[in-house]
């Protein structure tokens, strides 16, 4: 019964943050009026966070536990990795506005951070030998990401991940060449 009062508190606390942040900038945004908003006192905040960039990377946090959730798969093959970003892919277009909100406050770096620390410690990214091939492959799905968000998510699932597949393959290499 505690577990689920500190996680309705720390989900309130993080529903309030983003209700604020459609009208005001992160760095506006004072520990009080989270706190108003979520209907918990500064001590119920601070049980929970240290700061406001602690609830950011919690909301991540889930995100990353509902991915994980969902069966992805560990990729050995291109249809594993296309399964996955249409999982991964679907969760952010859930998840849209709220990653959209934190884009419009600068905080794509930390997007970018922690997709960066949990896409490889899920995949099998380790294990190459090339120090920078699985920053390069999560550099290129965030920035498909980015790309997709700034294109306010017109485009279908299924479209962004082949595009992302196509990159991780190399088939577009195949396709220039032809």
């Amino acid at each position: 019964m505690k577990e689920t009062l500190n996680t309705n508190s720390k989900n309130y606390i993080v529903e309030s943050l983003f209700v604020l942040l459609k009208g005001k900038t992160i760095e506006n945004i004072q520990v009080t009026e989270i706190c108003k908003k979520a209907g918990v006192g500064r001590s119920t905040f601070y049980k929970h966070f240290n700061n406001k960039s602690d609830i950011i990377n919690y909301y991540l946090m889930t995100l990353y536990q509902k991915y994980t959730e969902t069966n992805i798969k560990q990729p050995t093959s291109k249809e594993d990795f296309e399964y996955n970003m249409i999982t991964l892919l679907t969760l952010i277009y859930k998840n849209k506005d709220e990653l959209l909100l934190l884009l419009k406050n600068n905080l794509g770096q930390k997007m970018y951070e922690f997709l960066n620390d949990k896409l490889i410690l899920i995949s099998n990214l380790r294990k190459t030998k090339d120090y920078f091939y699985p920053y390069i492959i999560v550099g290129a799905i965030y920035s498909t990401i980015h790309a997709w968000s700034k294109n306010n998510f017109k485009n279908d699932i299924s479209e962004v991940s082949a595009s992302i597949v196509k990159i991780i393959t190399f088939e577009w290499m195949e396709e220039t060449n032809q």
